[in-house]
Order: C-alpha cells, then structure tokens, then sequence
C-alpha cells in the first residue's frame, strides 16, 4: 500500500468526531450554535439558543480538534492538531516560550511499541495527567491501566495487559505518594512508523513527549504495511517537578467528566435523508430514554430517512440518546465539535459548521445530517 505519511510529530493527538445542530446558511464562514434540550420528568420542553461570537477552530487555537469532512460517501479524518503547531491568539507566540527538557537522568521514562490498542479500556488520545490517589483509581479502571485480579475471562478483551503491566511496572516502583504520572497512546493508522520517547518536554503549559534520533516516520510514498499500529509513552516524575502548573493539552482523570465516561460517545450521520427530515422534527434536541421511545422515534423518522436506519444503538439501560438534526448544503462539509454539554437536564451541541477548505462545491438541494450524543443517565440526573 502506498499513502502520503505526516511528518514526525513530538506529539500525536486525535479527537472524537464531532458536529452541531444548525441550518448551514450559504456562506463559507464559520457558524456557532447553541442548541439545548430542557427536559422534565413528564414533558419535554425545548430552548433553543444562537449566538454569533464563535470561538475559531483552526490550528492556532489552543485545543486539539479534529475536522471531519465526507469524501465520496465516506468520512475521512482531516487536519490533526500537533502540539508543536498549538499558538494562543491571547499570549504570546510558542516560539517565545522556552522548553525545558527532561531525561531518565531526572525522571523515570518508558516508551514501547504497544501494538494498536482496540481495547475499550486504553489510554486516550491526549496525554494522560495523574497527579492524585483519586484520579489514579479511575485511569486504572477506566484507560486500562491495571487489569482487576477477579477479572472474568470473557472480559480479558477489554484491557491491553502489554499496557498494563508496564503501568503496574512504574507505579510499583515510583509510588503515587512522591511522584506524579504521564501516560500516552500514540494511535497510527498504518505501519511504518518507529516512535520513542527519551524525554519529556515542557513548554509553557504544554507537556509533551519528545522522539530520539531512531524515530521514524515514512516518507510520501513510501510502502507501508496496511495494519493499524501504535506506541505507548509513559513517565513517573516528582510531584512537586511542575509546581502548580496546570497542563492545557493533558487530560486530567475525572470519573465526573462526561467526556471520560466510557458508555459516553459522540458522532454523526451525513446526508440521511432530504429537507423534509429537518422539517418534521427541526433542530432542537431530542432526548430518547429507552428502546420504545427509539422504536417509536424511528416509526416516525424511516418516512423521511433515505440512508439506511438511524444509528442509535446504544444500551438504553446505561444511556440516553440526544439527537439534533440539521441541514447542509455542502457536498463536502466539515464539522469542528467545541463541546457537548450537560447541565441541569439540558443537553448542549456546540460546534462550527463550514465547508471543507479544500472544496466549497454545493449540493443541489440542502440535505438534512444528524449529530447524536450517547449520554450516561447519570449526568442527565
């Protein structure tokens, strides 16, 4: 197989898929809504809210996103943000920030081919910050950073024991009480690649790892075999190393952040059917609370749905499903997620809709798109 390779990054982030509940409206600018779902114990009330400042997501914003973009039917992943390429508009430029670099003669590091990890259980995309008992507990559990003693067989599938032990490894030797802990999950789409770690830099209040020499990235056209890969960095370092420095491109462990819930997921769906979709149910929030209320949500919707069945499949048990639809009138659109959000029974898509940079060519006819949320009833309490 041959594909065009980036080039070596100090630091690979990746972000879920992500997209908002809007009209396009014919311009190649920007839009932000703020689209929320008030919802009672008997009734469901909806309030919907614009606003037009926005927050620009591009390279120079201070957040790793992640653009999706539909190609022939298909959804491509586009534009990664690498944290070499991260500026404030608000402080001054990366470049003026000096780095301070530290090796395994001032920390314990460990950098290793993991393999591609396909665990529900693994390390996130962003860098995992651990400073406390309390967010160690939940790593553990949820990112599959120690395999229970009582686990069942027919859960051995959830946890990367290679990941694991490493994890169990440092911890055992560099105990939570003194030291501090970094944890990344370099995910690759093909082989060809050789990623490690010798150092840990910090920049400002940007944490990354640093690539040695061996390091290696494919050139443009380089033969590369097909199969998904990844490599895993980890470091133990006294706590008191960073002061109280708080980290804007690490992910702090927190069982109450939505986003860290494992049964939590976000995405969307292209082109499921024409305006008249987006006419019958508009653009407010939709909660659906339990497999009868989908059955009869999808009774009314399949009439207009021309792209198969919505994909709602999530344990309505464990989960509620938050469904905005909206119309686009780009043939290739490209959605950038700023947040979703839940707060006192309200469900919130904040995102930017525009077309794709590289092609501004329209549809015909506006076609209506979903954006869903899979959300823990828990949050929704």
């Amino acid at each position: 197989m041959k594909r065009r390779a980036g080039l070596l990054a100090l630091y690979l982030g990746f972000m879920v898929i992500a997209a908002g509940c809007n009209t396009a409206t014919g311009d190649d600018i920007a839009v932000h809504s703020n689209t929320s779902a008030d919802f009672s114990e008997n009734e469901t009330d909806f309030e919907v809210t614009s606003f037009s400042e926005t927050s620009s997501v591009t390279a120079e914003k201070l957040s790793e996103t992640k653009s999706t973009s539909q190609t022939n039917g298909e959804t491509t992943a586009v534009s990664e943000t690498k944290s070499s390429e991260i500026i404030t508009a608000d402080t001054a430029s990366e470049d003026d920030v000096p780095e301070e670099i530290f090796t395994d003669e001032d920390i314990y590091i460990n950098s290793f081919n993991s393999d591609y990890l396909s665990q529900d259980k693994k390390p996130p995309d962003e860098m995992l910050f651990i400073e406390t008992d309390e967010q160690l507990s939940f790593a553990e559990d949820r990112y599959g950073l120690a395999v229970p003693d009582d686990l069942p067989k027919s859960d051995e599938w959830r946890y990367n024991r290679k990941v694991a032990d490493a994890f169990q490894a440092m911890k055992a030797s560099y105990p939570i009480s003194d030291y501090s802990y970094a944890v990344c999950y370099d995910e690759l789409n093909c082989g060809g690649y050789y990623l490690h770690a010798d150092r840990l830099v910090r920049k400002g209040t940007l944490l990354y790892f640093g690539m040695d020499e061996t390091s290696y990235s494919p050139g443009e056209w380089e033969e590369v075999p097909q199969a998904m890969d990844g490599f895993c960095h980890m470091a133990a370092f006294p706590k008191n190393m960073f002061g109280n420095t708080v980290f804007e491109n690490v992910v702090y462990p927190d069982r109450n952040d939505l986003k860290q819930d494992i049964n939590y997921s976000l995405g969307v769906e292209y082109n499921i059917g024409t305006q008249k979709l987006y006419n019958a149910f508009g653009g407010d929030v939709i909660l659906i609370e339990s497999k009868e209320e989908y059955d009869d949500f999808w009774e009314q919707a399949e009439k207009y749905v021309t792209n198969g069945k919505l994909s709602l499949n999530t344990d309505f048990e464990k989960c509620s499903a938050a469904v905005c639809f909206f119309t686009n009138e780009y043939k290739y659109p490209a959605f950038y997620n700023n947040d979703v959000i839940v707060s006192n029974g309200k469900v919130t898509f904040d995102y930017v809709l525009k077309a794709d940079p590289d092609n501004t060519e329209k549809n015909p006819k506006l076609r209506t798109c979903m954006v869903y949320a899979f959300i823990p009833k828990r949050f929704l309490e």
